[in-house]
């Protein structure tokens, strides 16, 4: 009997109560509408390219109008001199406690924005030297690299670099 309700539909009910849909991520959506290899490298390689590819969301929201709050947080944030501005300073100190605290703001804001302001907070706090530009991400491929197959030169030269694995304990060698 529980193995039967355990493989019915999510449409079905068990013990006359209905079951729960349970939700998937937007990837895990995009995974089941895309078309990909069979398990290798080539699956990993088409996995990648959908988790790397910006905008997958199927539903965009418009941008809502910046509220007068945000507008304000705008400007101090174009603001040069706001790590020397007490006031500037204190309104930007403000999300910056919320963010760093776990504390819900009162409205989203976009991951641009947030990373201005931890980053002001990080040069206040002489945790980020100021004037020091963040490298440049390493996890991304470029296109033309991204989209070439792998030779078998390559996947030799990943095999001779790979450590020898010990065979189980009472196993000749």
């Amino acid at each position: 009997m529980i193995a039967n309700n355990f493989c019915a539909p999510a449409s079905s009910s068990a013990g006359g109560l209905p079951r729960q849909a349970v939700s998937q991520t937007r990837f895990e959506q995009l995974l089941q509408n895309s078309n990909l290899p069979a398990p290798g490298p080539d699956h990993y390689n088409a996995r990648r390219r959908l988790w790397l590819k910006p905008g997958w969301s199927p539903s965009q929201k418009p941008p809502k109008a910046a509220s007068p709050s945000r507008q304000k947080l705008e400007a101090v944030l174009n603001n040069p001199n706001m790590l020397q501005d007490i006031q500037c300073w204190r309104k930007l100190d403000r999300v910056w406690k919320n963010l760093s605290n776990g504390s819900s703001l009162n409205e989203s804001l976009p991951m641009s924005m947030i990373i201005r302001i931890v980053h002001a907070a990080w040069v206040r706090d002489n945790l980020w030297p100021a004037g020091v530009q963040a490298p440049e991400p390493d996890d991304e491929l470029p296109p033309e690299v991204e989209d070439a197959p792998t030779s078998e030169l390559q996947l030799d030269t990943l095999r001779l670099e790979a450590p020898p694995v010990d065979p189980p304990e009472g196993q000749a060698k």
